[in-house]
């Protein structure tokens, strides 16, 4: 939906994204489990789902490394609500003043707990979302002062799938696949193959970030979402004033994130869906109780992601200068796209450990160990999943 709602009616920039919405995304009608079923194998990945399809893939063309090596990962989440081992506040709380969203202060956070899968620095493996925002706003005000057309639908496509991650609740807690502490488990015994015969507890609690995020929306709650979502971002208010410069937009993604917090908590979708687990109610049940629950919260917290989309596009598009700088408004080829997002270079992905000196504040470039400028008030208001936030987003 953020193509149809960038801009005025008959501004440039609305027309040269309506111009690249299946470049961008899927049809609204056409996001189904089947119909979005086999898309990294194809010869073009829609924009928005470059991240999780191309980048994040163990190997192929665009690939940015292997499974547990690849930088692209912690730039999906963050992990906003964690209290550190001893006690004191958590990224939500220290982040409400602007001036701490840096990576010097991130990476001072996240080391204040264990590395966890190997890892000897527990930094290096800690989501860094509003950062991997802050990047590609960058990058977009910097395509279009250089008239660079192709790059800014790649970059602002692409920038569609974490805006959707940050309005998600399971994404930006470290209750992402249920509550670590309190599992609900079972043991199972292999049967067949290699391990047959031999036992292990699985971890049923990790199914939530799936069922609540994909599974739910097959079959008619599906077409109930898109449907509810499409009257809500009709109805519903403008984009918001623009922003100046990526830290500000990593500032309005952390308000996105703050604003999911307080419609919808994660601890309550992990204690429903935890306590249908105990009660042995059946997938078909459970993945209605979610969406009876959380459907319509759910709904709008997706539709502040597509405001804050369109105003990430809308506030780039003015500070590159668009209108002067970009003449051909149609769509861009998609052999020319796929070329950008194949390569390794194109919006680089960076661990929180890295990304710091490639970040830029009030044109500067932000180097870990800097502040990262002027401090920006902290604003109210509506701001606003992946290939339905572009549409919808």
């Amino acid at each position: 939906m953020g193509c149809n709602i960038v801009g005025s009616d008959r501004s440039k920039l609305r027309k040269l994204m309506q111009a690249n919405l299946e470049n961008i995304t899927i049809p609204l009608p056409g996001i189904t489990v089947s119909d979005t079923s086999g898309l990294s194998k194809g010869a073009f990945v829609p924009l928005a789902d470059v991240p999780d399809l191309v980048w994040k893939m163990p190997s192929g063309d665009g690939s940015r490394g292997p499974r547990g090596q690849n930088p692209e990962a912690p730039n999906h989440f963050a992990n906003m609500d964690q209290t550190p081992p001893g006690g004191g506040p958590t990224l939500l709380q220290m982040c409400q003043d602007p001036a701490n969203i840096t990576p010097d202060v991130w990476i001072e956070y996240a080391r204040k707990f264990p590395p966890k899968n190997g890892s000897t620095d527990a930094a290096a493996e800690m989501g860094l979302l509003p950062f991997r925002v802050w990047q590609i706003y960058d990058a977009m005000v910097e395509f279009l002062s250089n008239g660079q057309r192709d790059e800014f639908i790649a970059a602002a496509g692409t920038l569609a799938h974490y805006v959707g991650d940050a309005c998600q609740p399971l994404h930006i807690s470290f209750l992402h696949h249920g509550d670590p502490d309190h599992p609900v488990t079972k043991t199972i015994t292999h049967t067949r193959g290699q391990h047959s015969g031999e036992s292990e507890v699985e971890n049923l609690s990790q199914g939530v970030h799936e069922d609540y995020e994909q599974t739910m929306f097959r079959d008619q709650q599906g077409e109930d979402m898109k449907n509810k979502l499409q009257a809500l971002l009709k109805n519903s208010d403008s984009n918001a004033s623009p922003i100046k410069g990526g830290h500000a937009a990593a500032v309005a993604t952390v308000q996105l994130m703050t604003d999911t917090f307080n419609k919808i908590h994660p601890k309550e979708i992990c204690d429903l869906y935890d306590t249908a687990l105990r009660s042995e109610t059946p997938k078909g049940q459970i993945l209605s109780m979610l969406w009876d629950e959380f459907g319509g919260r759910t709904v709008e917290v997706m539709a502040a992601g597509c405001r804050h989309l369109a105003l990430l596009w809308e506030s780039a598009w003015a500070e590159g200068r668009g209108d002067d700088t970009i003449q051909n408004i149609s769509a861009s080829a998609r052999v020319r796209l796929s070329a950008l997002y194949e390569k390794k270079n194109f919006l680089q992905s960076f661990l929180l450990t890295e990304v710091g000196p490639h970040l830029k504040s009030n044109g500067a470039v932000l180097s870990n160990g800097a502040a990262a400028g002027r401090r920006l008030p902290r604003k109210s208001g509506p701001r606003t999943l992946t290939s339905a936030s572009v549409q919808k987003s």
